[in-house]
């Protein structure tokens, strides 16, 4: 999934309360933002182990 940082933003900006919060959760997940990141997250966890060992 591609995503831009315009798009983040612009989901950024429509949340105006907490009961906001969960749709724009749910709309940078629907840009494929959180497993990119989880996915950077498991990346730097296997090197910090690697360099461990």
């Amino acid at each position: 999934m591609k995503f831009t940082i315009e798009q983040i933003k612009a989901e950024h900006q429509k949340v105006k309360s907490g009961a906001d919060f969960p749709r724009y959760i749910q709309a940078i997940k629907d840009l494929g933002f959180l497993i990119i990141r989880l996915t950077f997250q498991i990346i730097i966890l296997i090197i910090l182990i690697l360099k461990t060992n």
